[in-house]
């Protein structure tokens, strides 16, 4: 099981991103009675970025992504047997489906018959 959080607002310089303590936060957010791994990354996207929500920020770093880099995330995950959903419908980011989408966070998950994965991004205002 893999969550990640992407949480905005500390000041480094536009575009670079850092790992980060997983937010207790995010933590609470999780749909899983167990977490084997979790990360979290920063990201400073600077003022004009603040209007995108979480969901909206995934849509650009996977569905916008160029083919170079979606082509080898989306082989991979099919290459460790996970259940992706449509690239087209507004219910899946890039695959993921979206489970909860706040002003805050999203919860994407995409399944495989035995464990479920779970990708988390949140901000931090």
């Amino acid at each position: 099981m893999r969550v990640a959080a992407i949480a905005r607002g500390t000041p480094l310089a536009p575009g670079r991103v850092r790992p980060v303590a997983v937010p207790s936060a995010v933590r609470r957010l999780s749909t899983l009675p167990h977490v084997d791994y979790a990360d979290a990354f920063l990201i400073e996207t600077g003022p004009a970025a603040q209007d995108r929500t979480p969901e909206q920020w995934g849509r650009v770093i996977f569905d916008d992504a160029p083919i170079t880099i979606r082509r080898p995330l989306r082989s991979g995950w099919l290459a460790l047997g996970l259940q992706l959903g449509s690239t087209r419908s507004e219910r899946f980011v890039f695959g993921w489906e979206v489970r909860r989408s706040t002003p805050e966070f999203v919860l994407l998950a995409m399944h495989r018959p035995i464990v479920r994965y779970v990708l988390e991004q949140g901000s931090r205002r």
